[in-house]
């Protein structure tokens, strides 16, 4: 399509979402206004707000020419090959050395990703139904991701500013954001609708919303002045937890004395120090961490020899006993530790302002936890796995301004668990449908080769026996899997397999026959191998074979010194794998590893089996397919995106070994299992003390 015409498509199809395109610039517009006055707040509690003051006209101002710029520029398709080359982050040319502004563009890039993919699951089917003629990718498309980055990166560039101002516009850009964006792109989506783009289109993103986790608004805040005095712990698990640690401790209650601190000035605290990267979110850390804010509090809010409230301090020891619990548990991807550790003090505070988190299995926090710890199950080994950092990410920018951060972010996780589940389901049923159609076709073929091979006997004629086995037991084959065995195309191909073995049988060949017959059987057979994309040249070797054939046999010569041309290829069905048996199929088993067989073929698909001699990006393997008869078995990652064979046998065998396990689900889930393993510890901990 030349760009001429590509330009007037464009303008058309513009002409249809121009109330988008005005919505979409003004929003972003009002964003970075947001993000500019938020900034100067920040800067100014620093007084260091005189270069943004300055220069906020200009940078209002820059960025309307900015945005209404780069949207233009996306709408140029007949240009799109030579926009298409932009890398995943438009900053790699900007060349900023600040560290902190390198990760706050790759956490912003994240965080958008994430919330984008859900916004965009229906925008980017519309734009590639409303722009057919041009190329479109939900990278670069109207209103996609690329946008954003470009117009921070060029906004940059026009306008000079200090690297620390930068980074405060970037961060109060980002969340200002991400938290409207969703809103912003039901509306793009509705003006598209409107205009009868997809008007009825439904996405994974109506999907994951109707799934997604809604929390409960009873959970309330306990104020400092009420919170011994009204919370008591009910859940009868977390009560022998925070028994069990008070025989360990001794916790002193100083409420009254002068040395006591009050939970205002301990989350004050915790806010205020510096945690060392090394510190994690275990009971170490919790120690560290303890230490840390008592100094802070002695030498800051003038506090000799201070004593945290008692409630508050077994809280934060019981949360790190936990976390302990999610470190030791193996059946846990590691980077789920890494998220952990992100959200020491955000998970610190919250247990302190709400002990209703260890009462309550539908707070926000507590949901959070649960949906990171099942994400660490079912994502082992897995790439998406990384994104649970930037989760922990927006909880940690989040938690001192927002009460309601854990409910938002736990959400915001909860569509993109639900978004990735579905894409795996996909991935799964894809190769369980390979499989079970390789299955059948080496049924089909077993039915196939039975009916063949009787030809292939009678008929000692190298070409004729060719033509059968390559090329009608692959169009026989077909047959059955598309139409069955008593269909039309069935019964055609069997009377041609019969008039060519009538044609060409040495011992009955008949002149008359081949005149009144011969062009036609032949004109049938090339036919079929058109119609099963044989190569040319073989289609006009077995043309030139059956001519010549019947030459030869008219010339009454022996049919044995006939020289016939060979076929060079194969059809393109005859290419799927029917399925070979494994070399382990006539394996004999012990009477262990035959019990452990039985229950293994009764797996249901989706079972989860941890490999434990591969390594953790190969250790978590889905159950797909199992083929008894071949003694195969197809798995694949969480992610359903690698699969591989193996034997049943083979696999069984090392089940009975132990270094192939079943991964069974906590059955109340990951943060209860957590809670009953450490108890347990400390149990037979203070058993062997009094041992």
């Amino acid at each position: 399509m030349n760009q001429s015409k590509i330009a007037a498509l464009t303008a058309l199809s513009r002409q249809k979402i121009e109330p988008a395109c005005e919505m979409y610039i003004a929003h972003m517009e009002a964003c970075w206004q947001q993000s500019l006055t938020e900034a100067l707040r920040q800067r100014k509690a620093e007084d260091l707000d005189y270069e943004l003051k300055r220069k906020h006209q200009i940078l209002i101002d820059a960025f309307h020419d900015v945005a209404v710029k780069i949207f233009e520029q996306t709408l140029h398709l007949e240009n799109r090959e030579e926009k298409s080359v932009r890398g995943a982050s438009v900053f790699s040319s900007v060349g900023f050395d600040h560290i902190e502004l390198a990760m706050a563009v790759s956490q912003l890039e994240a965080v958008l990703k994430i919330r984008f993919n859900q916004a965009f699951s229906l925008l980017e089917k519309r734009n590639k139904a409303l722009f057919y003629f041009g190329k479109i990718d939900i990278q670069s498309m109207p209103f996609g991701l690329a946008n954003i980055t470009q117009m921070l990166k060029e906004v940059f560039l026009a306008v000079e500013l200090n690297q620390e101002n930068q980074l405060k516009l970037m961060h109060a850009f980002s969340q200002i954001l991400s938290n409207s964006v969703a809103d912003l792109y039901q509306k793009i989506n509705q003006v598209y609708a409107d205009a009868g783009i997809l008007p009825n289109l439904e996405s994974m993103q109506q999907h994951a919303k109707r799934q997604r986790v809604e929390i409960s608004a009873k959970t309330v805040a306990t104020g400092s002045s009420d919170l011994n005095k009204n919370f008591k712990l009910s859940d009868d698990l977390m009560l022998d937890l925070f028994k069990a640690m008070e025989d360990i401790h001794a916790y002193h209650d100083a409420t009254g004395q002068r040395n006591y601190v009050s939970v205002d000035q301990l989350i004050q605290a915790i806010n205020a120090v510096h945690l060392p990267k090394s510190l994690s979110l275990n009971f170490k850390g919790v120690k560290q961490l303890k230490a840390k804010v008592l100094d802070y509090i002695e030498s800051h809010l003038d506090i000799a020899a201070p004593v945290l409230p008692k409630l508050a301090s077994q809280s934060m020891d019981v949360l790190g006993m936990l976390a302990e619990g999610i470190v030791t548990d193996k059946d846990l991807d590691d980077r789920v530790i890494v998220a952990l550790n992100v959200l020491v003090k955000p998970l610190m505070v919250t247990v302190i302002k709400e002990p209703e988190f260890f009462n309550d299995g539908l707070h926000p926090a507590r949901q959070f936890l649960e949906q990171l710890l099942q994400a660490g199950s079912d994502w082992f080994g897995c790439n998406n796995l990384n994104e649970l950092l930037v989760f922990g990410g927006l909880i940690n920018d989040g938690y001192q301004t927002n009460p309601r951060v854990f409910e938002i972010t736990n959400n915001d996780l909860s569509d993109w668990l639900s978004i990735e589940h579905e894409q795996a389901l996909k991935g799964i049923q894809k190769l369980q449908a390979e499989s079970a159609g390789k299955d059948r076709l080496r049924v089909t073929r077993q039915v196939v080769e039975q009916y063949i091979e009787q030809y292939v006997a009678a008929n000692p004629v190298e070409f004729v026996q060719q033509f059968y086995q390559r090329v009608l037991a692959d169009a026989l084959s077909m047959s059955v899997l598309q139409h069955g065995k008593d269909s039309d195309s069935w019964r055609e191909l069997k009377i041609l397999a019969r008039d060519v073995h009538q044609l060409t049988l040495p011992s009955e060949y008949s002149h008359k026959y081949a005149k009144k017959h011969g062009f036609d059987i032949t004109k049938r057979s090339c036919q079929l191998m058109m119609t099963l994309n044989f190569q040319a040249a073989d289609i006009l070797n077995t043309e030139s074979n059956f001519g010549s054939y019947m030459s030869w046999m008219n010339a009454a010569q022996d049919f044995s010194a006939f020289q016939s041309k060979q076929l060079l290829g194969s059809s393109a069905q005859s290419a799927i794998d029917g399925g070979q048996a494994s070399p382990y199929v006539n394996k004999t088993l012990s009477a262990v590893e035959e019990k452990i067989y039985r229950q293994f073929l009764a797996l249901p698909v989706g079972t989860m089996l941890d490999f434990l001699y591969e390594e953790d990006n190969d250790r978590r393997k889905i159950l797909c397919w199992q083929n008894r008869d071949l003694d195969n078995v197809v798995l694949s990652d969480p992610t359903g995106d690698r699969s591989e064979k193996r034997s049943i046998k083979q696999v069984v065998s090392e089940m009975a070994e132990g270094v192939v396990v079943l991964v069974e689900p906590a059955k109340k889930g990951y943060f209860d299992r957590t809670m009953r393993i450490i108890l347990k510890k400390i149990n037979n901990h203070k058993q062997k003390k009094q041992a």
